[in-house]
Order: structure tokens, then sequence, then C-alpha cells
């Protein structure tokens, strides 16, 4: 069912924090936890089965993290990262809807900010996937979300685009 349609006859409830659960019920959780899409996919499939049991009823990917600077690797393992993120949150959600998790990439002292390129890297799988929800999740500003809004749109016109933002208390 697309979220449109979900939205008219009930309201969307996100599953939670993936990357604060996850290391309560891996046996030998990751740093990132994105990592375990590859090497521990069970223990993602639990949580997500977890927020579900909870009353979920949507999924977000495991995915918030998902970018070759954070995750230290390259563009090929980045992709299998993703897509099995996908995999595992579609097997897992059934009918439920799934929503691409995508955060904002963080950096250290001294590095290049992320640019345009980095970010449609990381969408360009999950348009090549098929997802049709996404999710930018926790930006500090909007500088890339509404030209990769486009992107998406442009290559799936119905796709359901969010956008969460944090504050500073600063």
């Amino acid at each position: 069912m697309k979220i449109r349609q979900w939205l008219k006859e009930r309201p969307l409830l996100l599953d939670g924090a993936f990357g604060t659960y996850y290391p309560t019920i891996a046996d030998k959780p990751f740093t990132e936890c994105e990592m375990a899409n590859l090497h521990a996919p069970e223990d993602v499939a639990r949580v997500h089965r977890n927020y579900i049991q909870a009353g979920a009823n949507a999924i977000r990917t495991n995915t918030f993290s998902a970018n070759k600077r954070t995750l230290a690797v390259d563009s090929d393992t980045l992709v299998r990262i993703i897509a099995a993120g996908i995999q595992i949150a579609r097997a897992e959600a059934n009918e439920l809807p799934v929503i691409a998790d995508i955060g904002p990439i963080y950096i250290n002292p001294g590095e290049n900010p992320p640019d345009y390129a980095e970010y449609c890297e990381i969408v360009d799988v999950f348009i090549a996937e098929g997802v049709e929800n996404y999710l930018f999740e926790t930006f500090g500003e909007n500088v890339y979300q509404t030209a990769l809004a486009r992107r998406i749109k442009a290559k799936l016109p119905d796709a359901f685009i969010i956008c969460s933002f944090e504050s500073d208390q600063d």
C-alpha cells in the first residue's frame, strides 16, 4: 500500500531509534549498526520485528549512517550495505511501508563537508532498489534535501519524502 493511501486510513507510526536499540539486543554489536546489515542480518531483523510487535506500522531501513565516511567503506560495499538494509526491512515489514532512512554525513575536524554527489550516491541506491518512501532524518539545515527530493521525484514521481530537522540548543 502506498503511504498516501495508508495515511488516509490510519496514522503512520514509525519504529524507534535503531542505533540506540540495536546494541541492547545484539550478541556482538557493531559500533556502526549499519554494518550488521551484512554481517548480522538476524540482529537487524530482530530489531525490526520488535518495533513492529510494539506497534510500529512503518519500518525505516537500517541505513541512517550508511555513507562511505562514517562506515569507512568503498562504493561497492556501501551499495551492498544499503541493499541488504532494504532487503531485511522489506522481509520483516511484509505489507507495512518501508522507508529509506538517510541521515546526515558527519565530518571530523579538518575534513571537507560532504557534497551533493556524496548524497546522490546514497539516494541512487535506494532509487535503483525501487524504494518509494524516504526520510531525510535529523539534518541540521536544508543544504541538499530539496535537490535530492527533486532527484528522487524525477525518477519516482509518486515517491513520498519526509525531512526532519534537529535543532541545537546552542
